[in-house]
């Protein structure tokens, strides 16, 4: 058997100028559907989104919605600056039984930053745990919501539990303590930066309960 390159037997992409023609296209297969809106993830096109999701919801009817879709509808959402949309799926894909997996739960985290909702991406950090171990793309984006409301206790305390944060995660905590005034931190975190890894970076973090508890002030 001849190895085949990556992608190779999967449909491509439609056209940036073909996703609302699509979208607007009753009758098409589901493929079809989610082609589109891995398009529209990547250029922000969120109104064209909602339509296919939509048009998924009829193909599907009863069944769970396709979590995927989901997510990549609510990174459109992110791209397209709509953020409070995006939460908006993340409530209608769980009140539908859809399941929050690692993609859905990073991209609604990371619309909470925005809007500096920490305690909501805490939240839906926990949610996660109970299915599965979060990603480090999940606790960077609550990092990221938490220093975005001045929350670097919490911050900090999300990268302590980290068993490999990388820089991303450093730089997110970092910020946090800079807009909160806690500039003794945020030197301490740029010196433990600049150490060498002593261990390869791992992809996932071990929350333990008290990380989702709010510190005394």
């Amino acid at each position: 058997m001849r190895n085949r390159p990556p992608g190779a037997g999967r449909p491509p992409l439609p056209p940036i100028e073909h996703v609302s023609v699509t979208a607007a296209t009753p009758g098409l297969p589901a493929g079809a559907y989610r082609a589109g809106l891995k398009r529209c993830a990547q250029t922000g096109e969120w109104q064209a989104a909602l339509q296919l999701l939509e048009r998924l919801a009829a193909i599907y009817d009863s069944a769970p919605p396709h979590s995927p879709s989901y997510a990549n509808a609510m990174l459109a959402c992110r791209r397209g600056g709509v953020w409070p949309v995006a939460l908006r799926l993340l409530t209608e894909l769980q009140e539908r039984g859809g399941r929050l997996d690692a993609f859905v739960a990073s991209n609604a985290i990371a619309a909470c930053e925005p809007a500096g909702r920490w305690e909501q991406a805490l939240a839906i950090l926990r949610a996660l745990e109970v299915t599965e171990v979060p990603n480090t793309v999940c606790v960077n984006a609550a990092i990221s919501a938490c220093a975005s409301a001045g929350r670097w206790r919490e911050a900090l305390a999300l990268l302590e539990a980290m068993e490999a944060p990388n820089a991303r995660s450093y730089s997110a905590a970092i910020s946090a303590c800079n807009r909160s005034g806690a500039w003794a931190d945020a030197l301490a975190l740029f010196e433990a930066l600049e150490q060498p890894p002593t261990e390869p970076t791992a992809p996932n973090a071990v929350l333990p309960d008290s990380y989702f508890r709010a510190p005394a002030a």
